[in-house]
């Protein structure tokens, strides 16, 4: 496979991780909530956070699967891919003053921000992630035309930044007014 070949094969990956966490967040939000919850802070379908989080274990898994030890490599996500996620959530409170996720605000915390419930579901994204989701996505590729690829993800991306732009518009409008920002 040629070198735009995986960078398609990872934009699609990312956008197919981003909705399905998106989709299983929702549902547990709005269950645990009794009433229909959107997950995501943006208005689109999708969760770039464990988008990335899948994509990065996708392409630790493609490099260093063959080298490291199963049980190893999954304690690795278990560790790394939560604290990356609080990173860049405490990243964008401090650089846009966004209110953290409830998720990161539980107790009790580990590590002084990484709550119980937290790592419970990133430990469940990242199992479904590499032992249903990632297959499958490999078969839905392998069927998919090169063009068709190209086009998701161009589409995906540039809908992504629209929303991205859109939020940042809402969130200086909310600032200027003086009203709490979203979580």
């Amino acid at each position: 496979m040629g070198r735009i070949d995986d960078v398609m094969e990872l934009g699609l990956l990312f956008f197919f991780l981003a909705i399905c966490a998106w989709l299983a967040e929702s549902a547990y939000a709005s269950i645990r909530g009794r009433s229909l919850k959107n997950a995501g802070i943006l208005a689109g379908p999708y969760l770039p956070l464990y988008g990335l989080g899948g994509s990065l274990i996708y392409l630790a898994d493609r490099s260093f699967s063959a080298s490291i030890p199963a049980g190893l490599l999954l304690a690795l996500y278990l560790v790394l891919v939560p604290l990356l996620e609080a990173a860049l959530c405490l990243a964008a409170q401090k650089l846009l003053t966004l209110t953290l996720p409830a998720g990161l605000t539980e107790k009790p915390k580990i590590l002084g921000f990484l709550s119980l419930p937290r790592l419970g579901r990133w430990a469940i994204f990242i199992l479904a992630m590499l032992f249903i989701l990632e297959p499958f996505f490999r078969e839905l590729i392998l069927g998919m035309p090169a063009r068709l690829g190209y086009f998701l993800c161009g589409f995906g991306l540039a809908l992504l930044l629209v929303d991205i732009a859109v939020y940042a518009k809402s969130m200086l409008a909310t600032r200027r007014k003086g009203l709490p920002t979203r979580p």
